[in-house]
């Protein structure tokens, strides 16, 4: 089960059954650029989130720097890193009202995430 928790309520705000391969896709507006930018994370067999994309208009603090060549495109005027990823446990971030966080659930349903918690609120992704 992919699970989306409002850490510092305790709340649960989502859950979606997964399967080893589902994509989910987070995006928000970068806070210092003002521009959108596109994570797209796998869910791996061993229950972690692998990032296995970031799309976004240019280099910036908080953003993945450039890898080697073959890694990396422009595509529609953005920058597309796919430079391989650690897994993670889980994904934490703090959505506000000005980045306009949206996650996208491997059924289709979109999440806005921030009218679903408090601002600032540490949000929780993760496969259980």
């Amino acid at each position: 089960m992919l699970t989306v928790t409002d850490v510092d309520q305790g709340r649960l705000l989502a859950r979606e059954r997964v399967e080893p391969g589902a994509v989910i896709s987070l995006t928000y507006v970068h806070s210092t650029e003002g521009r959108p930018v596109r994570a797209t994370l796998r869910v791996e067999a061993d229950r972690t989130l692998r990032l296995i994309e970031t799309a976004y208009p240019s280099v910036g603090p908080g953003l993945p720097p450039l890898g080697p060549d073959g890694t990396w495109s422009i595509e529609g005027g953005q920058i597309v890193n796919r430079a391989p990823a650690a897994p993670m446990s889980e994904l934490r971030l703090r959505a506000v009202p000005r980045t306009q966080h949206r996650l996208l659930m491997p059924s289709g349903r979109e999440l806005d995430l921030g009218a679903l918690a408090p601002p600032g609120d540490a949000i929780r992704l993760a496969v259980e």
